[in-house]
């Protein structure tokens, strides 16, 4: 698989049209790029716009599932609002479509797990990785914490697009089965290529996390940790080998609180995670109960 790296991007000190819009129609990100405006949204599946800037006038065109169309923003003057019309090709009537620019929370942080169905039957037990670590981290005043659950490929994709509607940094754990071809659900090896176009343009991600076996091994295992190191520029971490559950959930607790908690970068934290935890790194531990993790990290590239 291909994926092109796309520069890093930051949502500091942005101009113009650029960011998270609350809208008559729901939320859009706009991404203002030299030579045009992209935008995103969700309406029955994945929407998007495109158009040109003229000033304070960004026209466009607009494509959904089932309908396509042309329609205008205008910026006021403060940045903090727009408003515009659209209509659907073959219409002569226009409708408005206004919106408000999303603040962004200064201190605010997100830890958002997506996590797969693990109970195959009736005869599973309840259980669920998400759940204790919302219970957890609910704990600290300046995180949102958000579970979402999956059971195909269509509903991860979904919730890797609404990544890019938080307006504030975040934090991200798969949680789903790792095999070596890659991230699984219900038997079936996810397209990598697909998750990374809908993690594209989520610059506001601070770390993604694998709570997965095998996703940082080396060949069809690790391609998609690393072409989402490549696309997003972002770290990703994880395992490089099968690992035991009750280790890995110890592993993550302290990794994701020294993220979340104590302010470290997601790189010092896996520093200290390798020099805290034994077994977290690739080496045996004599007598341990919990064989080695092979626990790692790709370094951010912002």
């Amino acid at each position: 698989m291909s994926v092109a790296a796309r520069p890093p991007r930051t949502r500091s000190g942005r101009r113009g049209f650029d960011g998270i819009w609350e809208t008559s129609y729901g939320l859009v990100r706009l991404v203002q790029e030299p030579e045009r405006v992209l935008g995103f949204y969700e309406g029955s599946g994945p929407c998007m716009l495109e158009g040109k800037l003229d000033g304070g006038r960004l026209t466009f065109r607009y494509r959904e599932a089932r309908v396509e169309g042309e329609g205008h923003f205008e910026l006021a003057p403060d940045g903090t609002s727009c408003n515009g019309k659209w209509r659907p090709d073959g219409k002569q009537e226009w409708s408005a479509w206004q919106g408000s620019r999303l603040p962004s929370a200064p201190d605010r942080r997100w830890l958002v797990v997506i996590e797969a169905h693990w109970q195959q039957s009736y005869l599973d037990k309840e259980y669920a990785f998400g759940h204790m670590l919302r219970e957890f981290f609910t704990r600290l005043p300046h995180v949102n914490v958000r579970q979402r659950f999956f059971e195909d490929e269509a509903g991860l994709l979904r919730w890797c697009r609404e990544l890019m509607y938080l307006p504030e940094p975040a934090v991200v754990l798969f949680a789903s089965h790792g095999t070596e071809d890659g991230l699984s659900v219900r038997g079936k090896t996810l397209d990598a290529g697909r998750i990374v176009e809908s993690l594209r343009h989520a610059d506001n991600i601070l770390l993604l996390h694998f709570s997965s076996c095998l996703m940082m091994k080396e060949g069809r295992a690790s391609a998609l940790a690393r072409a989402l190191h490549a696309a997003g520029g972002f770290p990703v971490s994880g395992y490089d080998r099968s690992v035991d559950w009750a280790g890995s959930a110890m592993i993550e607790f302290h990794y994701l609180d020294m993220i979340l908690g104590r302010g470290l970068a997601p790189e010092s934290a896996a520093r200290q995670v390798l020099e805290l935890i034994a077994y977290a790194g690739e080496t045996e531990v004599p007598g341990s109960p919990y064989p080695a993790a092979g626990f790692r990290i790709l370094s951010s590239k912002r």
